[in-house]
């Protein structure tokens, strides 16, 4: 049975652009942040991330 990486990954606000298996070294998933914001350390208001 195959799961879509995302699934295996569970990284809520990220999204899998790339996965690839090299033979004898193992895994490289390329992932980014699907939103464009992020909290306030301070304030943990909402700030957008450019």
């Amino acid at each position: 049975m195959k799961f879509p990486v995302e699934e295996i990954l569970n990284l809520p606000d990220m999204r899998v652009l790339d996965c690839q298996e090299i033979e004898g070294i193992g895994i490289i998933i390329t992932i980014e942040k699907s939103v464009n914001y992020c909290s306030c350390p301070s304030t943990g208001e909402p700030r957008v991330v450019l």
